[in-house]
């Protein structure tokens, strides 16, 4: 069904997935093999980073992928068209009924279920909404009600699965940065058959509190905006100074988290504090903690000045970029969340404008050579500037010695003291 978009599928398919290796660098995959299984399935995913996180999970499988997403994103006729060609079927929430957004869900649900009928792979993201933050909302029952009702209708007999997956982020908005994403073990739906013969009700509810266990198992799973403050705090000083691979890092993150917990409420309080007064001195002073690190790798190097002259040259050759980027990010009033995506489908839509008249503009002046070679050189120092702006350009607040520093550090030596007593304890 919906074959004639596959081309253009697996050519976005191809373009995401190197797109993706760029821009998350350092990322890893667990459960590879889960993510290469054949046949109907649907996937699963935690929603914190909007369109981020469907490529994430979706580049790693050998099947094309279906989406079901908010109505929302139907309302603009031309992003609606390219939605429908993209294989992406709307769904009308609760809000999205309140807003005036009428969408037939028993349509919906009906053309989703000819889909995986079909042998064809679905995304579900069962939060129901993105937001970034460290947690899994409680899973909405409609992807389970359509695993049971397909594998129903096909007589038990189709060999549906449910795939939960997951992506954890190191800074959702930020380039260079890493991105952890994991299969779990997945549901043979037709191993339902009898409980829902039963009670439907019931098999419906419980079978999405399997695949919300097994999803939230593999997350860093705050309960609060205050938790997830402190953890980040903490964490990415740690990092900062003992770097780890992604998944090393995102399971001694999860020893943190486990351990917070264990401190006594007048404890846990006393290091919150001294965390957030921290963290808010950092932002007081237009510091960042990656700054501050004592870690060799962290320290100023002859690169960071050697490397400063291509930067500047990568930032000029792209200011109208950067200059598109930033206003669609004023005229949207963009929350962050969205923040990644935008500056994704902003920035792609720069490069295919930008880059062919740049170079026509050097090849008009200075002949079709140089024309050709600037076109090349353009994606090399581009990656370059931005990695430098993301990676290095911090350790130039290092640089120079000054008081506010000097007692930062203290509060930051306290707080890692004290958290690598309790990962010890």
């Amino acid at each position: 069904m919906i074959r004639w978009s596959d081309p253009a599928y697996w050519l976005l398919h191809f373009c995401s997935r190197w797109m993706l290796r760029v821009l998350y660098p350092g990322s890893e995959v667990r459960g590879l093999e889960r993510a290469k299984m054949k046949g109907p399935m649907i996937v699963t995913g935690n929603h914190p980073n909007t369109l981020m996180d469907p490529l994430f999970v979706g580049i790693f499988m050998d099947e094309r992928l279906h989406f079901l997403a908010h109505a929302g994103l139907f309302q603009n006729k031309l992003l609606a068209g390219f939605l429908g060609f993209a294989g992406v079927v709307p769904i009308a929430r609760a809000q999205d009924r309140a807003a005036g957004l009428n969408v037939d869900n028993d349509a919906s649900f009906s053309k989703v279920i000819e889909l995986l009928s079909d042998g064809r792979c679905l995304f579900i993201a069962p939060e129901g909404e993105s937001e970034l933050e460290l947690k899994l909302r409680p899973l909405k029952s409609g992807m389970a009600r359509i695993a049971l009702a397909t594998e129903s209708n096909q007589n038990w007999t189709l060999g549906l699965r449910i795939l939960p997956a997951t992506i954890s982020y190191e800074s959702p908005t930020t380039a260079f940065s890493r991105a952890y994403i994991q299969y779990a073990e997945p549901i043979l739906v037709a191993d339902w058959k009898d409980r829902y013969e039963a009670n439907s009700s019931k098999a419906i509810k419980n079978l999405t509190l399997e695949v919300d266990k097994r999803m939230r198992g593999q997350l860093i799973d705050t309960r609060g905006k205050e938790e997830e403050k402190l953890l980040l705090t903490l964490s990415r000083a740690l990092q900062n100074d003992d770097p780890q691979s992604v998944s090393n890092h995102h399971t001694r993150t999860q020893v943190m988290l486990s351990s917070l917990r264990q401190l006594p409420t007048d404890e846990w309080q006393h290091l919150q504090a001294k965390a957030a007064s921290y963290a808010s001195h950092l932002r007081k002073y237009k510091l960042i903690d990656l700054s501050l690190s004592g870690h060799p790798k962290r320290k100023p190097l002859l690169g960071t000045l050697l490397g400063f002259p291509i930067f500047l040259w990568g930032l000029i050759n792209h200011i109208l970029i950067i200059g598109l980027v930033l206003l669609a990010e004023k005229l949207t009033g963009i929350i962050p969340n969205y923040l990644a995506t935008l500056r994704g489908l902003v920035g792609w839509l720069g490069v295919f404008v930008f880059y062919p008249l740049q170079s026509w503009l050097v090849g008009s002046t200075y002949g079709s050579i140089l024309g050709w070679l600037y076109f090349l050189h353009l994606p090399v120092v581009g990656l370059i500037a931005l990695a430098y702006w993301t990676t290095y350009l911090p350790a130039f607040a290092s640089l120079h010695g000054t008081k506010v520093k000097v007692e930062l550090q203290k509060d930051r030596t306290a707080l890692l003291k004290e958290t690598n007593k309790i990962l010890r304890s």
